[in-house]
């Protein structure tokens, strides 16, 4: 599977992917967020990589900016 132009959704993001990304926005760390979620770290850790993924961005901040342009987030 060829791997999506940065902005270019390929797959929906799971309910969990929204939330981690949601409190990355937010400012959280992965520690944080992982006691918010009552996840370890390493499946944070996972969900980030899938949402990059899923939203061709490099890096969790580039996947935040694309997740608000396309609505996945909302921001407050």
């Amino acid at each position: 599977m060829p791997k999506p132009k940065s902005g270019k959704v390929s797959e929906p993001l799971s309910l969990r992917e929204k939330q981690v990304l949601a409190l990355l926005a937010k400012g959280l760390r992965r520690e944080q967020i992982a006691t918010h979620l009552r996840i370890k770290a390493v499946t944070v850790d996972l969900h980030n990589k899938n949402t990059r993924k899923k939203l061709g961005a490099k890096t969790i901040v580039e996947a935040v900016v694309i997740a608000l342009r396309k609505g996945y987030l909302q921001a407050e």
